[in-house]
């Protein structure tokens, strides 16, 4: 017969600890590592209360990364929000270069009195 099919069927081979991965990464925790990826470590901040939420510095918004862990990461930095808040902590962050601050001009003043 032309329709008598021979399957082969396999075990599932059993799963060693060794073929396991070192460390587990738990989904829904922040994880600090985050912190050193370059498109984040500008604006992303652990909450230190609740490990389960990252804290956007530019939005001041606070997000939930239990559900989605990095994904919601991803999501918050795509969002319109962030973006139009980035240019402006950016611009910001140019500005502040050019801006003296009270205490260095009190040393300076003091400098230049000395000799006056």
């Amino acid at each position: 017969d032309d329709d008598d099919v021979e399957i082969e069927t396999t075990s599932p081979t059993p799963i060693s600890s060794t073929s396991l991965p070192l460390t587990k990464r738990k989904k829904g925790v922040f994880r600090r590592d985050w912190l050193s990826i370059d498109r984040c470590s500008s604006w992303l901040q652990e909450v230190n209360h609740d490990l389960k939420k990252a804290r956007c510095k530019t939005c001041l918004k606070t997000f939930s990364v239990h559900c989605d862990g990095k994904s919601a990461v991803e999501k918050h930095m795509t969002s319109y929000l962030h973006k139009k808040s980035m240019k402006a902590f950016e611009n910001n962050c140019s500005l502040a270069q050019f801006v003296i601050p009270e205490r260095e001009l009190d040393k300076i003043t003091a400098a230049e009195c000395v000799f006056v």
